[in-house]
């Protein structure tokens, strides 16, 4: 176990040190081409990083060791794992909050969506470990799922604002089908712009739509492990 932890924990310090030097170098240059406390600016610099930093998380979730066992001891260990590198960030988002003199904002619900979607990617990669498909396919397949869920869903997206001829003023707007939000990232961003503009016409729906969502796909993957595991080889 103690080889595990050091493992992600050298994802997570790297996942630390790539975030903190891009928002050291976006405040810099936001300072210096600003000059003067924006309030807006910043509130935009907090969405931008949370943003960037969901997409350092995803990769990082892609690479965590992954234990074989599935006990619960194991499961405990993973989860406290990848809520350490969801909530390595805090720090970061209330250095923004400190230097634009943000009062308050709810990052907590932006974290809470990084965790399920990083228990999510850990869980996918446990099933399909437990299948014993070889390493090459299982990282493919882990690729595909996440471009799928980050990409391909915001292309629809863009795809059907626009030849939809839309008029869309926020993210969670009614006019956008509530599927698009399974994407935890326009989620996450949905949510920080509702706060930001202080505006939106579905509420906190998406949040709850793309975290029920989620969760029952954390739990359909852990009874796969448990069935590819122990009852696969078990003739009925």
């Amino acid at each position: 176990m103690n080889n595990i932890n050091k493992k992600n924990s050298l994802l997570i310090l790297i996942y630390l040190i790539i975030t903190t030097s891009i928002l050291m170098c976006y405040l810099f240059m936001v300072d210096f081409n600003v000059g003067t406390y924006d309030f807006d600016t910043y509130k935009k610099t907090y969405m931008y990083f949370m943003g960037f930093q969901f997409l350092i998380f995803t990769i990082i979730m892609s690479c965590f060791y992954i234990d074989e066992s599935i006990d619960k001891k194991s499961f405990i260990v993973t989860f406290i794992e990848v809520c350490t590198a969801a909530i390595s960030s805090v720090p970061l988002i209330l250095l923004i909050f400190a230097v634009g003199n943000i009062n308050y904002m709810n990052f907590f619900v932006p974290i809470l969506l990084q965790i399920v979607w990083g228990l999510v990617i850990v869980t996918f990669r446990k099933m399909l470990k437990s299948i014993k498909i070889e390493y090459t396919w299982r990282k493919f397949l882990v690729s595909i799922f996440i471009f799928t869920v980050i990409v391909v869903t915001l292309v629809f997206a863009f795809m059907y604002y626009k030849y939809g001829k839309l008029v869309v003023t926020t993210v969670y707007d009614k006019d956008l089908p509530i599927i698009f939000f399974i994407n935890p990232l326009i989620t996450m961003i949905g949510y920080i712009y509702m706060e930001i503009s202080n505006y939106t016409q579905m509420g906190v729906i998406p949040v709850i739509v793309c975290m029920a969502f989620y969760l029952v796909l954390i739990l359909i993957n852990s009874l796969l492990t448990y069935k590819f595991k122990f009852l696969g080889g078990k003739k009925y």
